[in-house]
């Protein structure tokens, strides 16, 4: 499966990930996981912004 750096607005293939779903189901999967690592990738982007600009340590989010 690809890191979560590498992803970038594309789709996931979830055929391994849930071999018994049908290709509706599958492409709804795949359409979820992707928007839900986007929004954990925004809020990682923000918190590392938020604390840097602030002068905290930023080494306990890694």
């Amino acid at each position: 499966m690809q890191e979560i750096n590498t992803i970038t607005k594309t789709q996931i293939d979830v055929s391994s990930l849930y071999p018994g779903l049908s290709l509706e189901r599958q492409q709804e999967a795949s359409f979820y996981l992707t928007q839900y690592i986007d929004l954990v990738k925004r809020i990682h982007h923000r918190v590392r912004n938020l604390t840097a600009s602030s002068g905290a340590d930023t080494m306990w989010y890694r």
